[in-house]
């Protein structure tokens, strides 16, 4: 599995830009973002409790576009890659995703089984999103998380710790940092019980991970990422 290409130190991505594009996701997007839209939305809606539709749509553009330029070298870097595995890269994918999806359900199915656990509350929360704007849900779930949490998770942190020559090092690092993303907002309320779902997001970024070690570009497992969240959307709107 293991792409010889990825050993290689990439000339464009260093580990200035490398911390910059975390920082700018799990600081800027999480906090910083957020407080400052605080100001203009209490400006314009004094009456407001928490985030208007206009300022959720106003949080995801910024950080889309800052990621984007941000990881710009690293985008044109997989560029390259994409040109040279054209197929490779819009095939693998779809070759991967049967076994993701499957995987997927059966780490899930054991996790419920052991906790009790009927859904991670990030799941909860989409369906609820989408039950109130369904237009931006799927915006958020099969535009924004692929492209940025991709850029972040196995740009910022297995793309950087490959080049050193490290394999599973950045498998673990990149797929455990995914998981804890996604049970994060649970987590700062209190709820514990939402680390029983570390497994399950942890394998989705150990998949993605495989994605991007077969195409040797990031826009394989951006595709990847892209399948995933559109399937299981497409059988939520249809449950």
């Amino acid at each position: 599995m293991r792409n010889s290409e990825l050993d290689l130190p990439s000339l464009r991505f260093g580990l200035g830009r490398a911390f910059l594009l975390a920082a700018n996701y799990f600081i800027g997007h999480q906090f910083v973002y957020p407080f400052l839209l605080s100001f203009v939305v209490l400006g314009l809606q004094p009456e407001a409790v928490e985030f208007p539709l206009w300022a959720l749509i106003v949080l995801h553009t910024v950080t889309f576009v800052t990621t984007i330029w941000i990881a710009l070298p690293l985008l044109k870097e997989s560029l390259v890659g994409l040109r040279h595995n054209f197929t490779k890269t819009l095939l693998t994918p779809w070759v991967i995703f049967p076994l993701m999806y499957l995987t997927s359900i059966a780490v899930a199915m054991l996790t419920m089984w052991a906790s009790g656990q009927a859904m991670p509350g990030n799941e909860n929360a989409i369906d609820q999103l989408f039950t109130e704007s369904p237009m931006f849900t799927l915006a958020l779930t099969i535009v924004f998380a692929p492209i940025v949490e991709e850029l972040v998770f196995r740009g910022a942190f297995y793309r950087y710790f490959r080049s050193k020559g490290y394999f599973w090092l950045p498998i673990l690092l990149s797929s455990l940092s995914f998981a804890l993303i996604h049970i994060s907002v649970a987590l700062t309320m209190g709820n514990y019980a939402e680390l029983w779902f570390i497994p399950l997001y942890g394998t989705l970024g150990v998949f993605l991970c495989v994605a991007y070690e077969k195409t040797g570009n990031l826009y394989g497992a951006i595709l990847l990422h892209f399948i995933y969240n559109s399937v299981s959307m497409i059988l939520a709107m249809l449950a």
